[in-house]
């Protein structure tokens, strides 16, 4: 008989909250059926996360049966203390997003929230996987649930996002395919630990694979233009799903495989790799300066960010670093995308020259619009202040030019963020007799639920902020 841990009845939750999705009546019990569910799935992950025993270096809550036994491959699931944390922000960001939807009319409601409770099961087996071939099956399904979110959101999805998203993932799945096929020819197995002992059986191809696959996800120079583009034309939630989950993959690969694997290998390239990291955080600052939509703004600054997560992964500071400014640009990406979709909702538009406008219903989102300035440059008491002392650190240990580079470039996009800030309610200062020309109640965000999303995703950056030495122990 076969007997379910608490790490695969974690898996299992979110694909059997999507069949009662299917079976609920209407599009209100969908929503709060799928609500539901993923709080169960929050709570038994921040569970785990309670009787996790991070004082010793092991795997626990280890689950393995024999899935294809004649070739040595097993459904091998479980937690160590790098992956846990992940799984946690995981289950939260989607809780999250079925919050922020609670209200939202939606196109094709069940298949919508379908695809978000797969993508979340598929995406936290991903972070569970020991097993070379069953983490390839959960990452590379994770594509799916995006590409039915852009198609059931809304009657005109764009279909250039679809085609680019899927047109870069392919590159990516067979570098990484091709990569682990090569890992299971030259080990003998697919399971990760036993890899681990047999890594000098390994070659170069294998590596050089994986680093082209994870380029496409963090996404590194030159394979990054994609990323803005696919956010732009994307629903607020799959854009949120990708950016603060989706791109952590690539952490998953550089965890999993390439730091315990090629880690010899990774220290001989990694002037080269950090070149190529440098080289996409300048061109994604200069993108910014020439980008009208807030979306894409926050797209490109989210390429910024994970090419700084890189960084620290190559100076060789510790691990703990790299996933903590990793868990801080999910929360604070999540924040941006909520933000703008809340901006778009008020005022029908993302355009800053719009925006520059000055209508007087600009007062009713001010605060928003602060708010977002804040967490873009890491103001102190919250975790982007801390990735930012890191990234100038690590950058330091690579190179004083980098470091310079760093530094400039976070001041830049701080003065250019004021600036613009400034120039789209620096008239409203005097104009206290300022009359809305649309009934308040229309433009304020009343929802409870949006409300709850944006307090606990602030909490969140402030906690990894104000409690970053604990977090960081």
């Amino acid at each position: 008989m076969i007997e379910l841990n608490l790490v695969s009845i974690l898996i299992l939750l979110p694909i059997l909250g999507t069949v009662f999705v299917f079976l609920s009546a209407n599009s209100t019990l969908c929503k709060s059926t799928a609500l539901w569910n993923s709080a169960i799935t929050l709570i038994l992950s921040f569970t785990l996360l309670t009787m996790f025993n991070f004082s010793k270096n092991t795997i626990q809550y280890i689950d393995e049966y024999n899935w294809l036994p004649n070739y040595g491959i097993k459904y091998k699931v479980g937690l160590d203390k790098f992956s846990l944390p992940f799984i946690c922000m995981i289950s939260l960001i989607c809780f999250l997003t079925k919050l922020w939807i609670l209200k939202k009319k939606i196109h094709k409601t069940k298949y919508f929230l379908a695809a978000i409770l797969l993508f979340e099961s598929f995406s936290i087996g991903a972070f569970c996987s020991y097993d070379l071939f069953l983490l390839l099956v959960f990452l590379e399904s994770t594509t799916i649930p995006i590409i039915i979110m852009i198609f059931s959101s809304e009657k005109n999805y764009s279909k250039n996002a679809v085609m680019q998203f899927l047109m870069y993932g392919m590159l990516s799945t067979i570098c990484i395919t091709i990569a682990f096929v090569s890992i299971y020819n030259s080990c003998g197995t697919a399971d990760l630990l036993q890899i681990y002992k047999h890594k000098h059986l390994l070659g170069p191809i294998p590596f050089w694979l994986l680093i082209v696959g994870i380029a496409v996800k963090i996404p590194i120079f030159p394979l990054y233009y994609w990323l803005p583009e696919v956010h732009v034309q994307s629903p607020t939630t799959c854009s949120v799903l990708l950016g603060s989950i989706a791109l952590k993959f690539s952490s998953l690969i550089l965890l999993r495989i390439l730091f315990p694997v090629f880690y010899d290998q990774i220290m001989q390239y990694t002037k080269e790799i950090s070149v190529l990291c440098v080289i996409s955080m300048v061109l994604s600052c200069s993108n910014i300066f020439m980008q009208d939509d807030l979306k894409k703004i926050f797209a490109y600054f989210s390429i910024l960010h994970m090419n700084m997560c890189m960084l620290i992964f190559l100076s060789g500071i510790g691990l703990r670093y790299f996933v903590f400014s990793l868990l801080s640009h999910s929360f604070v990406l999540a924040m941006l995308f909520f933000s703008t979709d809340a901006i778009h909702t008020v005022l029908q538009t993302r355009s800053i020259v719009d925006l520059k406008k000055n209508s007087p219903q600009l007062v009713l989102i001010k605060n928003i619009m602060f708010s977002n300035i804040l967490i873009l440059i890491g103001v102190p008491l919250t975790s982007g202040f801390m990735v930012d002392i890191v990234s100038v650190y690590a950058s330091y240990k690579l190179s004083a030019i980098y470091a310079t580079i760093l530094v400039f470039i976070i001041l830049a996009l701080s003065t250019y963020l004021f600036f613009t800030y400034q120039s789209i309610f620096n008239q409203l200062k005097n104009k206290t007799d300022t009359k809305l020309e649309i009934p308040v109640g229309h433009l304020q965000i009343n929802s409870i639920s949006k409300k709850m999303v944006f307090v606990t995703i602030s909490t969140c950056i402030l906690f990894l902020g104000i409690f970053s030495s604990k977090v960081l122990m």
